[in-house]
């Protein structure tokens, strides 16, 4: 019985890259859920926020919803910075191993066997 054929490393390597890229878009995808979600939050107290901003005399009540809403509308900006930064990151992780792959693909073409 013949020895198991060994695999191709460069088939290897791209696979290996292909699936590190598939993981961060999935990672990527995994973000817009939450960006999604935050953005609604971050746009609906920005909403409330805004509607206290032009009142001349706020009850003291009216005065600290205002002041909550104002901390949670920065604290829910700095939550999107955060968000966007790291989908943005991901999406940089997933090109750079799909190019590897191209790379690794364009300098070692397959070979085709002759008829």
């Amino acid at each position: 019985m013949p020895p198991p054929a060994r695999p191709d490393p460069r088939t290897t390597a791209i696979a290996e890259h292909l699936r590190a890229a598939l993981h961060w878009h999935d990672e990527a995808d995994q973000l817009l859920d939450a960006l999604k979600a935050c953005s609604a939050q971050a746009n609906a107290a920005s909403q409330r926020w805004f509607s206290f901003m032009h009142t001349e005399r706020r009850t003291l009540e009216q005065a600290a919803l205002y002041a909550q809403l104002e901390a949670q509308v920065l604290a829910l900006s700095r939550q999107l910075a955060n968000l966007r930064q790291r989908h943005a990151a991901y999406l940089a992780q997933a090109r750079e191993h799909e190019e590897a792959a191209r790379f690794i693909q364009s300098q070692h073409p397959p070979s085709n066997p002759r008829h």
